[in-house]
């Protein structure tokens, strides 16, 4: 491969750049999960973004989860599923098949959808009831 006269790059992983910002500085990928962030946030909750969860999967293999939001002090993730209505089967296809290794696993995960969006306080409020999670 040869290259010529690149003034200008752009890494890009397989989800895609992180381009919003939230209110702490922390860059997330979409708007809708700015907002979940911020509400966090604004709640003094400890959050860290795309923690990398490893595991190994049917066939043996070392495999990754990158869930959206873990919180540490409380040991739950949140997943934000923002394209939870769509008929694309691939995503659907995805999303059960995170949902089913985050159940194997024993882990404690949680998820908004973007209609959550709209009164994403009763949304986390909710978690936090249904976690017993006191903040």
């Amino acid at each position: 491969i040869k290259i010529d006269h690149c003034s200008k790059f752009e890494i890009i992983d397989e989800y895609g750049n992180k381009t919003i910002k939230t209110k702490s500085g922390l860059m997330v990928r979409s708007q809708q999960e700015k907002i979940v962030y911020d509400e966090l946030y604004d709640r003094k909750v400890r959050i860290e973004y795309e923690k990398t969860i490893s595991y190994i999967d049917e066939n043996g293999e070392m495999q990754e989860l990158h869930p959206d939001f873990y919180l540490p002090d409380y040991k739950l993730f949140i997943e934000h599923w923002g394209f939870a209505n769509t008929n694309d089967p691939g995503y659907l296809d995805k999303k059960r098949k995170k949902e089913a290794i985050y159940r194997e696993k024993g882990f404690r995960v949680a998820g908004t959808v973007s209609k959550d969006i709209e009164d994403i306080q009763a949304a986390i409020e909710r978690i936090f009831i249904e976690f017993n999670i006191k903040v």
